[in-house]
């Protein structure tokens, strides 16, 4: 599209090293999304020494990314075991039904727009975005958050011990879970 050199396999490995960078400095605090939006194809372009705007790319790669959604292999089939487990829970127990949540870093639009391509964002019942929530995981303000809004008005509140974070990152969802007392997956 805009003439680049041709991508090679080994230049997704420069991306992930340089995305991953970004994203841990997120975690612990010290950038936003919004900084994050202005360096990262820079950064990556300065490492595949190769001299292309990085914030012109960003716009490109953001309405790429938004438009796409690659479930990992087996994750419908466990959010339908997760829900029929609640299910099959509620009818033993009377006392409530499993609450599928999401917990993503990324952008609040964005994570439903792909949730809802993968044909999965209905199987959810709360969606905890670091943009809305104001604290990005592994922050324990994030878990805090989290777990006030879904208590609210409940009479018997949910616990952390009570619940599982399943993740993709060690360092923003099981350090994060952990940090905050949730069973981590």
């Amino acid at each position: 599209y805009f003439g680049l050199r041709p991508y090679e396999p080994w230049m997704y490995d420069v991306f992930h090293r340089e995305n991953n960078k970004l994203w841990r400095q997120i975690e612990e605090g010290t950038l936003t999304f919004p900084e994050l939006e202005k360096i990262r194809w820079n950064n990556v372009f300065t490492a595949l020494d190769m001299d292309f705007d990085g914030v012109v790319f960003e716009k490109y790669f953001r309405t790429a990314l938004h438009e796409s959604a690659i479930p990992v292999n087996g994750a419908r089939e466990l959010l339908e075991a997760l829900r029929v487990t609640g299910a099959l829970e509620l009818l033993q127990s009377l006392s409530g039904r499993w609450l599928l949540c999401v917990a993503s870093n990324g952008p609040y639009e964005q994570q439903l727009h792909r949730l809802a391509l993968a044909g999965m964002k209905d199987f959810f019942d709360w969606f905890f975005i670091s943009e809305r929530i104001g604290a990005s995981k592994p922050s324990k303000l994030f878990f805090d958050e989290a777990f006030r809004q879904v208590n609210e008005g409940r009479e018997t509140p949910i616990l952390p011990e009570d619940t599982a974070i399943i993740g993709d990152s060690l360092t923003s969802d099981m350090a994060g879970g952990r940090g905050c007392g949730l069973k981590t997956v």
